[in-house]
């Protein structure tokens, strides 16, 4: 086989190769940035739950000071159990939010990892001056399994699928 040819040859498998490193990456990114904004969305729901239910507990405990009737009575009782729920179903929340940032850092640590072999992998076949070579296709080929291996390891589902305080059911724990 000729140098050219040869040439040719490496360069057409690393930009396969580096075609499915960019797909990869610009998939996990788009995916990482939906899991931040949901982040985003759960805590300003939970904020946004908290105030109110705070505020309108503290107006039940002081109507229930006033109120004289039985009936009357009860109904702010139930109203301060109503909001109480609110309460602990927001701070739930937590949790939750917790869930999918560690889930979150973990795909961007394996997306890191990857990327360190990947670079000490380049490294290796920019020192054989690119000739299409045994261990040039080893390399290319361990990559491979390497990008593969991550692009299952990305695959798997999400720990938390809610997005919002007001999908989903939540359960005390």
């Amino acid at each position: 086989m000729s140098g050219t040819s040869e040439h040719n040859q490496a360069c057409i498998a690393l930009t396969r190769l580096a075609h499915d490193i960019i797909e990869l990456v610009l998939i996990e990114h788009r995916n990482i940035d939906q899991q931040l904004d949901d982040v985003s969305q759960l805590t300003a729901d939970a904020c946004n739950t908290l105030v109110p239910a705070f505020e309108r507990i503290s107006q039940c405990c002081d109507q229930l000071l006033d109120v004289n009737s039985p009936t009357d009575r009860q109904n702010c009782r139930n109203d301060i159990r109503h909001h109480q729920q609110q309460v602990i179903t927001a701070l739930q929340f937590d949790d939750i939010v917790q869930q999918l940032a560690k889930h979150t850092q973990a795909r961007t640590r394996l997306l890191l990892a990857i990327l360190e072999q990947l670079l000490a992998g380049f490294t290796e076949i920019e020192n054989s001056d690119y000739q299409y070579t045994e261990m040039l296709d080893a390399s290319v080929e361990s990559l491979k399994r390497e990008i593969e291996g991550l692009r299952q390891e990305l695959a798997k589902e999400r720990p938390v699928k809610q997005r919002s305080l007001n999908t989903g059911n939540t359960e005390l724990f």
